[in-house]
């Protein structure tokens, strides 16, 4: 419809704001084990800098890499143990209960003079510029050494297996610890309205049912989570 309007055939594109529909047999984002974050915590660990926190992050909040990579002190509150997120996609506010590992990664920071300071400010300095080079380096520094998925050709993107080149999209990425902190809510027993309040649900319709749930009602949920940063649950290579 596009071109015919280009070429005059019609006046306007009435389907233009359509939304694509997904083509079937298309790869779904999954959820990450319990063994396969800890190999990417000791990915993360081995190549140091700032992923570790990202990822724990991550796992704790379930928000998105942008949201993630944007966190400020001020957003920390380790009186109450709280953190609090207005998130990019939704303009949803959100506000819940730290788990007990992130809460001691985050204190084992420096500290800061400035609240308004970025607690991964070389994470934030990247999505500023484009979100996707960070969900690049994820896949390429830590999911393809961590064994997690193929490891991407360097060759030029035109001979068609290059980085830049169109690829079947992975089954798990950053966005895929959205999924797994949903699934251990819901092992956990939380609710769907909880889970999606923590999550951050994208649909209006459904976050004004669960707008009168608080941080507090986030504590027992949070609390049941698994310590990804325990020692007795390390993977054991070879």
């Amino acid at each position: 419809l596009a071109s015919a309007v280009r070429q005059d055939l019609i006046e306007k594109n009435v389907a233009k704001n359509v939304a694509i529909l997904k083509q079937r047999g298309e790869q779904k984002r999954r959820a990450f084990t319990l063994a396969e974050i800890q190999k990417v915590l000791s990915v993360c660990d081995e190549r140091g800098g700032e992923w570790r926190g990202l990822v724990l992050t991550a796992v704790y909040t379930g928000q998105r890499l942008g949201d993630v990579a944007r966190l400020t002190w001020q957003q920390v509150d380790f009186a109450k143990r709280q953190m609090s997120f207005v998130t990019e996609k939704t303009g949803k506010r959100l506000s819940l209960s730290i788990a007990k590992p992130l809460c001691d990664f985050l204190e084992s920071l420096p500290s800061v003079d400035d609240p308004k300071e970025f607690v991964f400010p070389h994470a934030a300095a990247a999505v500023e510029k484009r979100t996707g080079t960070m969900s690049t380096k994820f896949y390429d520094e830590i999911l393809a050494p961590a064994g997690l998925v193929p490891v991407r050709s360097k060759q030029r993107a035109e001979d068609g297996k290059g980085r830049n080149a169109n690829r079947a999209q992975s089954e798990i990425s950053f966005h895929s610890f959205r999924h797994t902190l949903t699934t251990w809510l819901k092992s956990a027993g939380a609710s769907n309205a909880l889970a999606q309040m923590i999550i951050g649900h994208d649909s209006e319709v459904v976050s004004r049912g669960y707008t009168h749930l608080s941080a507090d009602d986030t504590i027992d949920s949070i609390n049941k989570l698994p310590d990804v940063t325990a020692k007795k649950n390390q993977h054991k290579s070879g």
